[in-house]
């Protein structure tokens, strides 16, 4: 919808901050989160909540502005080093439209937010893009609006800056593309999760996708495989240890109890709330904290998520009141139902598959607190194909 503030409330709604394409990314934020609100997910998985976070997007118009207000294309161009290109792109300013608008979009938002890279080329059906440019997670709880408002302009500006770095460079070499045709756009979600003393994070993060290219016992490829972890995504999304397993045969166990406990997810990112001032020139971790899961079950959050491992009869005990190491294994979840999440990944991954016409991949998050109707939510975050 065209600007307003206010309606960053209606999750149902994407809020355009500036005109201009929304690139690969946008469009499929864009397209999950009108295909959730049409589609009536409840028909098939009843005792779900299927929703998308609280989205707005910058259009490629203004990273045009901001190349071409500074002249930047010829500096950036012939500019080897990547910390100087950033710097550069801090200095800079962006249009004092765009800043008016973030600023009252802060004023109605007190949560964390993710500032995502959305490129022109992620819109490439040939060559995939994702990884190459950045995402930065903002605590967003200075109590400065001012302050809230240079992060996350600051934030803007590093992934326009991204464009530049020497992945991406490299990768657009690789591939024959040339990086001056590249537009940015961004990509602006509230970070799905709730807050835990000092910490910030969503209960399940994860990636699904709709085909499996090494299925396991008798696992089909085109059931798709899925991806889980604690806490944020990110820890997932970098290949980190996480529990694998097949939407379709959610109780089926991959590797064994001891491979288990061997490959079982040791730490997590949240969100740091102590973090009010923020240098994100040290990178996209600037704004959180890698915790250790003793701390997920003293906050209370691994309730649901793990088991314990029997070194002396080489088992597991669901849930965590035996004594022992401690395995993310979902076990609550995924065998004894506490919230119907391997069936609402089967569905939407079907669902997109089929409205696309292709192989998808889907991030997502699950807040495993219930409503007043007894419902877990599972939120769509992305979607690529």
């Amino acid at each position: 919808v065209p600007y307003d503030p206010a309606s960053f409330h209606d999750e149902t709604t994407i809020i355009s901050l500036s005109e201009g394409s929304l690139g690969g990314k946008g469009r499929g934020v864009a397209f999950i989160n009108s295909l959730i609100y049409n589609y009536d997910f409840s028909r098939y998985i009843p005792n779900i909540n299927v929703r998308a976070p609280k989205t707005a997007m910058i259009g490629t118009e203004e990273f045009e502005y901001f190349i071409s207000r500074n002249d930047f294309l010829d500096k950036v161009i012939n500019e080897a080093d990547y910390t100087t290109v950033k710097q550069m792109f801090l200095r800079a300013s962006l249009t004092d439209t765009l800043a008016k608008r973030l600023k009252a979009l802060l004023g109605t938002v007190k949560k964390p937010l993710a500032v995502r890279s959305s490129g022109l080329f992620e819109d490439s059906l040939m060559q995939p893009f994702a990884g190459i440019f950045e995402t930065y997670l903002l605590p967003n709880n200075h109590p400065d609006i001012n302050v809230r408002l240079r992060q996350l302009m600051n934030a803007i500006k590093l992934v326009y800056a991204s464009v530049y770095s020497d992945v991406a460079r490299g990768y657009v070499e690789a591939i024959h593309y040339r990086i001056e045709e590249e537009k940015m756009a961004v990509v602006i979600q509230e970070v799905v999760g709730n807050k835990y003393g000092k910490y910030f994070y969503p209960h399940v993060s994860g990636v699904a996708q709709s085909y499996n290219y090494y299925p396991f016992s008798h696992m089909k490829p085109e059931e798709g495989f899925a991806i889980l972890g604690l806490g944020l995504g990110k820890y997932v999304v970098e290949g980190e240890k996480a529990y694998r397993f097949s939407p379709k045969y959610p109780e089926l166990e991959i590797n064994s109890p001891k491979d288990q406990y061997k490959n079982s997810q040791v730490e997590f990112f949240a969100v740091d709330l102590d973090k009010k001032e923020i240098n994100l020139m040290e990178g996209d971790t600037a704004g959180l904290a890698r915790l250790d899961i003793d701390d997920a079950e003293m906050q209370g959050t691994l309730k649901h998520c793990a088991s314990v491992y029997d070194p002396n009869n080489n088992s597991i005990v669901p849930g965590l009141n035996a004594f022992g190491p401690r395995i993310v294994n979902f076990a609550d979840i995924l065998k004894y139902k506490y919230s119907p999440l391997a069936k609402t990944i089967e569905i939407v991954l079907d669902v997109v598959k089929e409205a696309l016409g292709s192989p998808v991949e889907i991030e997502f998050a699950l807040d495993l607190e219930k409503d007043k109707n007894n419902k877990t939510s599972f939120y769509c975050l992305l979607y690529t194909s």
